[in-house]
């Protein structure tokens, strides 16, 4: 141990003697392509694993917000599915062909009259099923069965290669039977898999007498997977998604077809595992899962690393590129700032050396202003000084004037420094982030109206470009769930009225009323004029509010300004929003005008704003 630290001290005494005998153009050289190096490695390094980590959680977040709309889409439609079944159980003519055949074998010694009335009795089943079928597109086929094995199908329509007549083997009606009889009535969903793939769905529900409740038959609903495919492919929103849906029994429903082995092996691994989103560095992927408890399925999401970090790998060959390109122009800077510092030192370090010569009469070339310059022209004056010295007091002024050299260039580091940080500033403006999405652009011009630029009043046209703005990011965040309208009069499109008067009371509808909905609704926005008034309607078909909330906020709403202040002082709670709204209208164009709400729980809100027909504009009042 002790040999070698005495090793390590030799070396380290070797490489500063041998440091300090490099000249000094290599020294800067070699100081400013370590300080790039250094500081590129340290930012691009920071940088890297920083971007990756905010790629990968914003993958995952936006994955789960994906999968979630997945998981509440296949719900809704299990829902869908449970009332077209309420809605066929509802038809008494279910029941009449399943009490009339209470115990009819159909065989040759049936009467000619019992078959016929058999089959009279199913002429309206049959046609409410193929009805159905006709009209719900996720629906491929309708069977009744009963007790005894007869089988009531629809027609199907829609080319598949096997009839449902077909596939209600006796096997599989067993199994179906056995599976609605535990359910109570309730609907059941029953799987008819090989080899681990879901080749067809069905929703199966018992059917009980309405006399003694006693089982009479069955009600079956094949469901198109194709329908589910592209039902379920409709939100994966892009991105690289691969999207696959599986039983609580490990069995793939969808995709229906062209899937790897190697993909469902991975998934059903991943499965097994109960973790919420793992990355498959062998595959190169990143798996994540959402539960669907209603219906025992699971939702995979698979995302190639490739995809995700596209972005970054982009940034890893520019980082790359720009540290190249740094120490190149470095190296190049070196060079030209090492022969511009040197030059003059060699000329000083000549003229010194023509001094400690004997030469009395030395005067170097003096072209620059800076530091160097200073000690060239005080060199200059030192020399002629000499003259008249004696040869220990020269010796004496040389050897102060060579400190002060040395304590002059230890000064130039810190400019050299601020050199190299000018050159990293500029390395992290070239260093961009990805392209600026459709979001951010509406938001900025949203945000660039909420500022103030520009004019406090606006036409209608414009403002409706900022409605239009803020929907798209609504949409992005509600998908499906949020329908728009927009209704404006054309005469109305050059009409000014102040900034930002209607965003305001979309957000209200969005955040209050749709945001409450599990399936969304509708946003309406109609501009129209009334003898007097120009109208400005929000409706959204949202959550409503009682009546008595309503009747309060009207009354708030009908404040003059004196009385509104007195009571928002008084009063914490408040619409901001709309409130808002109001006050801007009635600051604006007088008391008259403003807000007014109608609601009705569970079903509508409808915003009104009045403003005057008559002032061409958006002409303010006097009293503004």
């Amino acid at each position: 141990m002790t040999s070698m630290k005495l090793l390590l001290k030799d070396s380290l005494r070797s490489f500063i003697r041998h440091a300090r005998n490099i000249p000094i153009r290599n020294k800067l050289i070699g100081i400013m392509l370590f300080q790039v190096i250094l500081l590129t490695a340290a930012i691009g390094t920071v940088s890297y694993s920083a971007a990756s980590r905010a790629i990968r959680d914003r993958a995952v977040a936006y994955s789960d917000d994906i999968l979630s709309i997945m998981a509440e889409m296949i719900d809704g439609y299990r829902n869908r599915m449970e009332q077209y079944s309420r809605d066929i159980l509802s038809d008494l003519n279910i029941y009449r062909v399943l009490e009339q055949c209470d115990g009819y074998v159909e065989d040759d010694q049936n009467d000619e009259a019992e078959r016929h009335a058999v089959y009279t009795a199913a002429r309206p089943v049959y046609a409410l099923f193929n009805t159905t079928i006709l009209n719900r597109t996720e629906i491929q086929s309708v069977a009744l069965l009963d007790n005894f094995g007869h089988i009531w199908a629809s027609d199907d329509d829609k080319s598949k290669a096997s009839h449902i007549d077909s596939l209600l083997t006796r096997e599989v009606t067993a199994g179906m039977f056995a599976l609605a009889c535990s359910r109570e009535g309730r609907q059941a969903v029953y799987l008819k898999a090989d080899g681990g793939y879901v080749e067809n769905l069905f929703f199966v529900r018992s059917i009980y007498s309405l006399e003694d409740y006693s089982i009479l038959g069955m009600l079956v609903i094949q469901a198109d997977l194709d329908y589910l495919e592209s039902y379920v492919d409709s939100a994966s929103g892009g991105y690289g998604h691969q999207i696959h849906l599986y039983a609580g029994g490990g069995e793939l429903i969808l995709p229906t077809s062209g899937v790897d082995e190697y993909i469902i092996s991975e998934a059903n691994s991943f499965l097994d595992q109960r973790t919420q989103w793992i990355i498959d560095y062998q595959s190169n992927a990143m798996l994540m899962r959402k539960d669907i408890p209603s219906m025992d399925w699971t939702i995979v999401s698979r995302n190639l690393l490739d995809v995700m970090f596209e972005d970054i790998d982009a940034l890893k060959r520019i980082l790359l590129l720009l540290s190249l390109l740094s120490a190149f122009v470095m190296s190049f800077v070196g060079i030209i700032l090492g022969n511009d510092l040197v030059g003059p030192i060699h000329r000083l370090a000549g003229a010194m050396e023509r001094v400690r010569s004997g030469q009395s009469a030395v005067d170097v070339k003096v072209d620059r202003d800076d530091e160097l310059g200073y000690l060239s022209r005080t060199f200059n004056s030192m020399a002629r000084e000499n003259e008249q010295l004696v040869k220990g007091i020269y010796r004496e002024q040389l050897t102060r004037k060579d400190a002060e050299l040395q304590a002059l260039q230890s000064q130039i580091n810190p400019h050299f420094l601020f050199n190299t940080l000018e050159a990293v500033s500029w390395m992290a403006r070239m260093n961009d982030v990805p392209e600026i999405s459709d979001m951010v652009e509406n938001l900025s011009s949203i945000m660039e109206a909420g500022i103030g630029k520009g004019e406090p009043v606006i036409t209608v046209s414009r403002e409706l470009e900022y409605i239009r703005k803020f929907i798209h990011i609504m949409k992005m965040r509600y998908g499906d769930r949020l329908e728009t309208e927009i209704h404006a009069d054309e005469s109305l499109t050059d009409y000014r009225i102040p900034k930002l008067l209607i965003q305001p009371l979309v957000e209200n509808a969005v955040n209050h009323g749709i945001d409450k909905q599990r399936n969304g609704g509708v946003i309406r926005i109609d501009l129209t004029r009334v003898p007097g008034n120009l109208v400005i309607r929000v409706f959204d078909s949202g959550a409503g509010m009682p009546r008595d909330e309503v009747d309060m906020i009207n009354e708030k709403l009908s404040m003059n300004s004196d009385d509104y202040f007195k009571n928002l002082a008084e009063n914490q709670k408040h619409n901001i929003g709309l409130e808002n709204v109001n006050r801007r209208i009635k600051l604006y164009y007088g008391e008259q005008y403003g807000i007014s709400i109608e609601s009705r729980e569970g079903c509508y809100t409808l915003v009104s704003a009045y403003l005057p027909d008559h002032m061409e504009s958006g002409e303010r009042n006097d009293h503004v």
